[in-house]
């Protein structure tokens, strides 16, 4: 029963919209530093992002940023982290700039 509990504690406090400010600020938190190169960037992002996001709507929209024109990447994260009411996303502007 108690890691019945746990699990429930776990799964109530992650929501999608905690997933989106951690997505947003990712490059702020993910160890990134002004040295990095490019590459070492997307790395240290990608690896932040894939052990803190825990939600299905986060998830997908990470897994469909890829699949898209870079010119649709920027927007496509905005809109859906204000779906989920975090707003401003500075990574999608940052990523991919307007």
């Amino acid at each position: 029963m108690r890691s019945a509990s746990a699990l429930l504690l776990l799964l109530a406090c992650t929501s999608p919209k905690s997933d989106f400010q951690t997505f947003c600020y990712a490059h702020e938190k993910a160890g990134v530093v002004d040295t990095d190169g490019a590459g070492d960037k997307a790395v240290k992002i990608s690896k932040y992002l894939a052990e803190h996001l825990k939600t299905k709507e986060a998830k997908d929209v990470l897994a469909t940023l890829p699949t898209l024109p870079p010119s649709e990447k920027g927007k496509t994260l905005k809109d859906a982290a204000a779906k989920h009411g975090v707003s401003p996303c500075p990574i999608a502007d940052v990523t991919w700039p307007p």
